[in-house]
């Protein structure tokens, strides 16, 4: 089956939602989306059509504090927060996740819809912190 979903509908759905939305392309030449909303840390989404999932993706940056405690708290997170993964890919990165599978196409409001719900759990995080792990 191939997929009728691209970079421009997603970006054309969050646009249309009253988001900002800008084209980067990473370290290693994808091209993403990056979604912004005011006093909230950007969103970056990746497409890949190969396997019709829409990755969701954001990054909080720890404070330099002991490794265990962090990886206690991403720990915290995976059994507190449904439907986004966290991990520590990094000594100061707190990853967090989600991965969107559909068959050709989404919706715009199905997209904007993950993308709030993507949010609201990912800006929720500081309400668990704490410890003063992450960095402000």
């Amino acid at each position: 089956m191939t997929s009728l979903l691209s970079l421009d509908d997603i970006e054309a759905a969050l646009s249309g939602g009253g988001l900002t939305v800008r084209r980067q392309v990473d370290d290693a030449g994808t091209t993403e989306l990056c979604v912004e909303a005011e006093d909230a840390l950007p969103v970056l989404v990746r497409l890949d059509s190969a396997r019709q999932v829409v990755t969701w993706f954001c990054a909080w940056q720890f404070e330099d504090r002991d490794e265990l405690a962090r990886l206690q708290f991403a720990n915290r997170m995976n059994d507190a927060r449904l439907m986004v993964r966290f991990c520590v890919p990094a000594p100061d990165v707190l990853w967090c996740d989600h991965q969107q599978a559909f068959g050709t196409t989404l919706p715009a409001d199905a997209l904007l819809q993950a993308y709030r719900t993507f949010a609201r759990v990912c800006f929720s995080i500081p309400d668990f912190d704490e410890a003063g792990l992450l960095a402000e």
